[in-house]
């Protein structure tokens, strides 16, 4: 699977989910901080955003300074990743109805 990740700043935290997600034999794409460049959690989280919607990533994981640091440690991060990883889509009305919705407003940026 290929994963975009961002976030707005490179922590301990970002380097060990980025080493787990390889780990786990996954292609990555790096954004924002963790490529070395300096930008904002709205340029970032565009980045992950339309890099997923253009399909050049299945799915994006996306980090904010207030949910990393002594907040999240490591085992807790690897604890996410494992449930997210090993969970799939269940389908059911309301998500269904909100997929769709989403998918209408892609449809809509994509005609122009």
């Amino acid at each position: 699977m290929k994963i975009a990740i961002g976030a707005d700043e490179r922590t301990h935290l970002t380097d060990a989910v980025v080493a787990e997600v390889e780990k786990r034999g996954h292609e990555i794409s790096l954004m924002g901080p963790l490529t070395g460049r300096k930008e904002h959690w709205p340029e970032v989280a565009q980045e992950v955003a339309e890099t997923v919607a253009e399909g050049k990533a299945d799915e994006g994981i996306l980090f904010c300074w207030t949910g990393t640091g002594v907040s999240l440690p490591e085992v807790v991060a690897r604890e996410i990743l494992e449930s997210w990883f090993n969970t799939t889509y269940q389908s059911n009305p309301e998500d269904d109805t909100c997929l769709a919705q989403i998918e209408a407003i892609e449809a809509k940026y994509k005609a122009e």
